[in-house]
């Protein structure tokens, strides 16, 4: 049951538009599952063509076979309508769209492997994903080539993203308690660190497509597409540094992902990392608390900037949820601000603050009934500013009770 969020139109003024977008590609949501296979989004685009007009279509998914796991991106077909010999004659053809990127993986025991490759020859964009686990320790690597810079001047730039996974057999132990569980790195050459990218990854729980990545074959095109917007291609730029995971614990009750990127020559430090808490373990937590940070370091902008996110959290059967953010400016204009949940509804936050969610604790199984608890803490140059918020809400049949107190 394939349907479009809204139905196409055509203006004379805009051109064609759909879900009130208008532009000549557009990306639909299907989230489909059908058994083995699952279509994620469908792309439309149209272009004229010489005298005709060529319309695309093709679809993103994934499916399986055994041990053997197959995904493709934008395979579809395309139809191309031109003037044929004669006055008012129509000739349509229809032809075979090979996918933009495929992958491929083959788990069978204790060896798994596979890889993904997409290819954008008209935008000069080239990637390649591989993964292979051989008796427990795991080897992820990313690769980005563009020989397009910004601008459209040619050149060439690359990305490397590689990973080593051990924590199946059971990591390094350090000491005290510690126990070392992956390690990688990031190294590109005419590449840059996009931090407004990297924190909208926070926000939108997307970070661990930075770290440690599960299931890269199939997740290979939002990947790809997160790697490109956080290290979009740069001239001049270069990007290297560290990325670690460590555990404490036996079993592992707190896990953390770490991070440190150097843009250089513009000096800019970025932090990317993932704190995990698991009670009383990790194999079976009543207790489980996820956190993404993400955060820059600019002495050249006087700045130092700090973006947390709390997401697919619980205590048993409640959920937790949150975000916070720490902006520093010690430059012409200082200034600083501080929030856990956000702000004061009739506080106007300074430019390039992002909307910060309220921290959050949800009780019930669902959305009847329910109870929410909301507040947040916010410090700033010159306010301090807290507030909370309980709401209740209960249905049966055509009655309903909803209450809520709160203060700002």
């Amino acid at each position: 049951d394939l349907r479009l969020p809204a139905p196409p139109q055509w203006s004379s003024v805009s051109g064609f538009s759909l879900a009130g977008l208008s532009g000549s590609h557009f990306t639909v949501p299907l989230n489909v599952n059908a058994g083995a296979v699952e279509l994620k989004t469908l792309e439309l685009a149209y272009q004229l063509q010489g005298v005709g007009f060529l319309l695309s279509a093709g679809v993103t998914g994934d499916g399986a076979l055994g041990p053997l796991q197959v995904s493709l991106e934008n395979v579809g077909v395309q139809l191309l309508l031109q003037a044929a010999g004669g006055p008012g004659l129509l000739t349509l053809t229809a032809s075979f769209m090979p996918p933009t990127g495929m992958g491929v993986v083959l788990n069978a025991g204790p060896i798994v492997g596979g890889g993904f490759l997409s290819i954008d020859v008209p935008n000069g964009r080239y990637a390649a994903v591989l993964q292979i686990s051989l008796f427990g320790l795991g080897i992820e690597g990313f690769a980005l080539i563009d020989t397009k810079l910004p601008g459209g001047e040619s050149g060439f730039s690359f990305l490397v993203l590689v990973f080593a996974d051990f924590e199946a057999i059971g990591g390094i132990q350090l000491s005290f308690g510690f126990v070392l569980t992956g390690v990688g790195g990031v190294f590109g050459i005419y590449r840059s660190v996009n931090t407004n990218a990297l924190r909208s990854a926070v926000l939108s729980n997307n970070l661990d497509h930075l770290l440690f990545p599960t299931d890269p074959i199939k997740n290979a095109p939002a990947i790809i597409s997160d790697l490109r917007a956080v290290f979009p291609p740069t001239r001049d730029e270069y990007v290297f540094g560290p990325i670690v995971r460590v555990g404490w614990g036996t079993p592992v009750i707190i896990e953390a992902e770490l991070g440190f990127v150097l843009d250089l020559p513009a000096f800019i430090l970025a932090l990317l990392g993932s704190v995990g808490v698991y009670l009383p373990v990790k194999p079976a937590p009543i207790v489980e608390v996820h956190i993404d940070i993400a955060g820059s370091l600019d002495p050249g902008h006087s700045t130092l900037e700090l973006t947390g996110s709390l997401h697919d959290s619980h205590i048993l059967y409640y959920t937790l949820s949150g975000q916070m953010e720490f902006m520093l400016n010690w430059g012409e204009s200082p200034s600083f601000l501080f929030s856990l949940g956000g702000f004061n509804p009739h506080f106007v936050p300074p430019p390039g603050v992002p909307s910060i969610a309220r921290l959050r604790l949800d009780i019930g199984f669902g959305d009847n009934p329910r109870i929410s608890m909301q507040n947040y803490l916010a410090v700033t140059s010159n306010t301090l500013q807290f507030g909370a918020k309980s709401e209740l809400y209960a249905a049966a049949g055509p009655f309903n009770v909803h209450g809520w107190i709160e203060f700002d």
